[in-house]
Order: C-alpha cells, then sequence, then structure tokens
C-alpha cells in the first residue's frame, strides 16, 4: 500500500515541483495539493493522509500553526515541513513542536528524499543543514536574535504580505486595535519603525518569500 500524502504550500510552481519530486518515489501517492491551513484541515476531516508536507508559506497561517493544529486534531499523521529560515532562533519554534522532520530549501534532492523517506516509514529525521542553523552554525553575526512568539510572527507575516489591519484581525479573529498592539511591539521588538522594514526582515529571516 502506498504512503499518502497532501503537500501545503502557497506558491504554486513550488507547490508542483514538491508534487513531481513526491511522485517519483514508487510508494508515495500525493492525495491534495493545498494552498492554506484551511484547506488542509478541511481535507483531513474526510481523509486524513499518511504524511503531510507543509511548505515555505501558507495563504491563512504559519506553518509552525498548522503543525500544532495537527498534532491536536489528526496525530495520526506525520508532518514534514520545509523551511527557509536560516536564523537558529527563529528555528527553535518548529522544532521545539517535533514535526516528524524538517528540511532546508538549500538542502540538496537527495537529502530531502531521505528526509522524506524517514518520516514516511514512521521515523523521524531533521537535515543536517537544519541541526546546523538550529545549533546557531548559520548566524552571519551581523542580526541579533530576537525571540518572537507565535502569534508576533503570524501578525508579522501577514504585515509582510500586505494585509491591512482590519484584514489581520479578521484572519487572525482578532480586534484591529489588537493587530496595531502587536504591530508595535514588533517595532519595538526588532528596533524598526516602520511596515516596510518590517517586510525587509520578515524576507531575510525566511518567513515570507518573493511571489
Amino acid at each position: 500500500m502506498k504512503t499518502t500524502m497532501v503537500i501545503a504550500e502557497s506558491h504554486g510552481l513550488l507547490r508542483d515541483l514538491l508534487a513531481l519530486a513526491v511522485s517519483s518515489e514508487a510508494q508515495m501517492q500525493v492525495s491534495s495539493l493545498c494552498a492554506s491551513g484551511r484547506e488542509v484541515l478541511a481535507f483531513c476531516e474526510k481523509n486524513a493522509p499518511d504524511v503531510l508536507l507543509i511548505g515555505c508559506a501558507l495563504e491563512d497561517m504559519t506553518g509552525v500553526s498548522l503543525l500544532k493544529k495537527m498534532h491536536a486534531d489528526h496525530p495520526e499523521t506525520r508532518v514534514l515541513m520545509l523551511t527557509g529560515e536560516g536564523n537558529g532562533e527563529v528555528l527553535t519554534l518548529p522544532i521545539q513542536e517535533q514535526p516528524h522532520g524538517i528540511f532546508h530549501r538549500n538542502d540538496p534532492l537527495p537529502v530531502f528524499y531521505e528526509v522524506l523517506r524517514a518520516v514516511a516509514r514512521g521515523a523521524r529525521y531533521h537535515s543536517e543543514r537544519v541541526i546546523r542553523h538550529a545549533n546557531g552554525g548559520g548566524h552571519n553575526g551581523k542580526t541579533p536574535h530576537v525571540k518572537l512568539t507565535e502569534r508576533e510572527r503570524e501578525v508579522l507575516v501577514l504585515l509582510a504580505r500586505g494585509r491591512s489591519s482590519k484584514q489581520i484581525a479578521h484572519d487572525l479573529k482578532l480586534s484591529p486595535k489588537t493587530v496595531d498592539h502587536y504591530r508595535a511591539d514588533l517595532m519595538k521588538k526588532l528596533d524598526i519603525h516602520d511596515v516596510a522594514g518590517l517586510t525587509r526582515h520578515a524576507l531575510k529571516a525566511g518567513l515570507v518569500t518573493l511571489e
């Protein structure tokens, strides 16, 4: 019996390339391609896959938020994450939430297959690059580490994608005033004083990518 997999990634080209790579494995079957966390959760309510691959970006939530929901609602599904983050402090949060596997966007294809096969058979596997970055080996020493909460990361990602306070409030089920408080806290923590600067920070940290 083939291992079923759902791929969640907001960028169409990357989503299709991941599906192509997975489909080349004889024992893997891609059951669904999703752009948002909501799509994933709706699909899993009907037929939870063996493995969920969370890409670098989702339309409506962070990968860590979806990982938490999967652990709570569908613990039988193993979760594999793709990260573009090279900051050890930023990588700490997804690792703490214990996905079954993490690989980096700069990992070569053979490493992707190593992680994929390990997770498919029930093992836990983080690529060496991810472990090195998480331990601080990938940090360039120029940007100080700033620890953000998961909610702050969610607000930062949505701000970087051009969402207004009202839109973010709707997406995260918060009041616009609360979103404004989060934005002010982010600017204070990061010593950044405009949304353009927050966007540059999110891009540099790998939290969002250029469309």
